[in-house]
């Protein structure tokens, strides 16, 4: 007999392929339209490409949660700040600091919205 086609996907996998896109979607759409900046810049604060910047912005990517992200109020205060501290470290060259603000900005965002995931009874988390 056949084992089940079903796969295991822990809330942290889930959060790497769908919601970390999303929330990398909604700084990048912070960065360019309220902060002014170029989609080269927004490449550049997020550590990332321009294409992958304008795949954020016309919805090819990290678009499953990106609505809700720039549009719950709290979570989009976060992503302000998280676009702040991205945009304040552009042309920083120590690897170490890029990679602790990079972290906390990310990590700001994605932490809030697994408390709020936990809250409303997430399904990966209920068992």
């Amino acid at each position: 007999m056949a084992a089940p086609k079903t796969r295991l996907e822990l809330p942290c996998e889930y959060a790497t392929r769908v919601i970390i896109p999303s929330i990398r979607a909604g700084i990048a759409r912070i960065l360019v339209e309220e902060f002014g900046m170029s989609r080269y810049s927004a490449a550049k604060a997020l550590r990332t490409t321009p294409a992958a910047v304008t795949n954020y912005l016309e919805k090819r990517r990290g678009d499953k949660y990106v609505d809700k992200i720039v549009q719950d109020p709290e979570i989009k205060e976060l992503a302000k700040e998280s676009a702040r501290m991205l945009a304040s470290i552009i042309n920083e060259k120590d690897d170490d600091k890029v990679y602790g603000v990079y972290q906390k900005a990310i990590c700001n965002v994605c932490s809030r919205i697994n408390t709020l995931a936990l809250a409303h009874g997430c399904p990966a988390t209920s068992k």
